[in-house]
């Protein structure tokens, strides 16, 4: 199972909160003026409630992520996706997890791995990547199954499982923009092209 290593740090600042309510309280209110927040209700509204709920609320935001897949932040840029348009190979991934997201944004997300051969050493290394699209896309999906992912060869890191490459309205809006709509003709055969606009897209990746 996949376990996002991003969400621990945001665990422990939350459980640091929450076990030292009392003490960080004590700090802010020897710094406060004099005559302030005087009766211990005063106190414990103001400072040491508010501090344990805000790290039940870190806890909780980082048990709902440790699931999550990775960032995949770098395809959101431009100049990477025209990359992967022009040079990008495709191969076969293992599914590991298949999950509805529930935090922003929301939607039904495939997370996966796959082999690529290192560019200075020439020995196989495992990727890890995920994508988020309409429900039809990844709902059926379990554990081992494959995934089509299209990746960078001199860097896989930089990756997207194919459906969502392809079909993405922002992707499509990035490939037209840059003169390149005409590129997406070398995946016809292979790959399903279907247009959506931005609406179409986000309802059916919300559908439960």
């Amino acid at each position: 199972m996949y376990f996002n290593i991003n969400s621990i740090i945001l665990f422990f600042i939350g459980l640091f909160l929450f076990i030292f309510a009392r003490p960080i309280a004590g700090f802010i209110l020897r710094r406060s003026p004099k005559n302030k927040f005087q009766t211990p209700l005063q106190k414990r509204l103001l400072f040491f409630w508010p501090t344990r709920i805000m790290g039940v609320m870190c806890i909780s935001y980082g048990l709902i992520i440790s699931m999550s897949g990775p960032s995949q932040t770098n395809i959101k840029r431009a100049s990477n996706l025209i990359k992967l348009l022009e040079s990008g190979v495709t191969c076969r991934a293992r599914v590991v997890k298949v999950l509805r997201q529930y935090i922003a944004p929301a939607g039904w997300e495939v997370i996966y791995e796959f082999e690529s051969k290192d560019t200075d050493t020439g020995i196989l290394k495992k990727y890890v990547g995920s994508s988020q699209g309409p429900k039809k896309y990844y709902s059926r999906l379990s554990l081992g199954d494959d995934v089509s992912v299209i990746y960078d060869p001199c860097n896989p890191s930089l990756n997207c499982e194919i459906n969502n490459f392809l079909n993405h309205p922002g992707h499509r809006h990035t490939f037209k923009k840059a003169g390149k709509l005409h590129l997406l003709d070398k995946f016809k055969d292979k790959f399903k092209l279907e247009d959506y606009t931005f609406e179409e897209w986000y309802r059916q990746q919300q559908q439960k």
